[in-house]
């Protein structure tokens, strides 16, 4: 029998930016990946409010996410128009 690879069917995964509570430990992690100017950085909103690189008022108004729903209405304008731009 093969062992399961991987999460079960009914496994919840967990938010982890809902999740992330501000420490000093992860503020160090934070600014030491911004600070290697990889291809991507952190974050900043996920700094404690007392750090000097944290996000400020754009980090007051929340977090919008870019997929909004798992499902997608093939018979809207919206769509149709999206498909014409691609």
């Amino acid at each position: 029998m093969l062992a399961q690879v991987g999460r079960s069917r009914n496994s919840v995964k967990s938010n982890h930016f809902a999740d992330h509570v501000p420490t000093d430990e992860t503020d160090l992690e934070i600014t030491a990946i911004n600070a290697a100017n990889g291809s991507w950085t952190a974050n900043t909103c996920m700094l404690t409010k007392e750090h000097p690189q944290h996000g400020g008022k754009k980090c007051e108004k929340g977090i919008s996410l870019a997929q909004t729903s798992n499902s997608v209405n093939v018979e809207s304008a919206a769509y149709e128009q999206a498909l014409e731009k691609a």
